[in-house]
């Protein structure tokens, strides 16, 4: 037990052992002893060993505000590789730290991650595993709480956008712009209407039409009846598929009144 080492002698023992390998001096079982040695420096400064807690490096590239006490400081990766230490992208780095914790981040914290998200989007689309994380994951900030991607409408499909005109059912923020709007529907917005989406359109209809019929608003009245119109009209083109995938869809959109009665604005 004598003196612990100071960050120069682990450094330097560090650039010893480093050259030994790249010279082709060291077999298996000294490796082995040399994962034991808190002379690997981390991207916080310190000195540990790869014992214990599992280590990483990644690239200069990526942003120091990953846990600096898992990564460390990019350097003699050939050496790392031998000694089974893993090498992580940004994408990786995201999903393995970042991810998890996402509904505990700071506000500013999150939008940082999105913008990292969006940046990587490309690559991140190549990672099935990622992907389905992200499906998974209360991603879309809606007015300060955190929702699924597929919890939500699409703004750009205009039966639902006229449907729930108004309703907090569609991306806000930064989530609403367009390349945002490409990354949700690949995470589960809904776009298209099957025979849920459907079912949840007709009773909204049908609660605009007893809204507007209590406030006796004849404009807001004749607006609804053109959006059921165009549900109908869905209704009529789509009701094979619709009907075909769900065995309740015909009883249940039967028991909602969403069809407009002519002339619909009688009082």
């Amino acid at each position: 037990g004598g003196e612990p080492l100071t960050p120069q002698e682990c450094a330097s023992l560090f650039g010893l052992v480093a050259k030994g390998h790249a010279d082709g001096d060291l077999d298996g079982n000294l490796l082995a002893c040399l994962k034991r040695l808190p002379i690997f420096e981390t991207r916080s400064g310190t000195f540990v060993s790869l014992q214990g807690t599992e280590r990483f490096i990644c690239p200069l590239t990526v942003s120091a505000d990953f846990p600096s006490e898992s990564l460390l400081r990019h350097q003699e990766p050939l050496f790392f590789r031998a000694l089974g230490v893993e090498e992580l992208d940004e994408v990786a780095l995201l999903e393995r730290f970042m991810l998890p914790k996402f509904g505990t981040l700071l506000p500013a914290r999150r939008q940082e991650v999105a913008d990292q998200i969006l940046r990587n989007w490309p690559a991140i689309e190549q990672r099935p595993v990622m992907l389905d994380k992200l499906k998974a994951l209360p991603l879309v900030d809606m007015y300060g709480s955190l929702v699924r991607a597929d919890q939500l409408f699409d703004p750009k499909t205009p039966l639902l956008a006229a449907v729930f005109q108004g309703d907090p059912v569609f991306p806000v923020g930064a989530f609403a712009s367009d390349p945002w709007l490409v990354i949700l529907r690949k995470l589960g917005l809904q776009s298209s209407l099957d025979a849920d989406t459907f079912i949840q359109c007709a009773r909204r209809v049908q609660r605009s039409f007893a809204q507007a019929k209590v406030h006796s608003e004849r404009e807001q009245r004749r607006q609804v009846a053109g959006v059921a119109g165009e549900l109908v009209k869905y209704l009529l083109n789509s009701f094979n598929t619709l009907s075909a995938s769900s065995t309740s869809f015909a009883p249940t959109v039967a028991e909602i009144a969403f069809v407009p009665a002519n002339p619909p604005l009688s009082p």
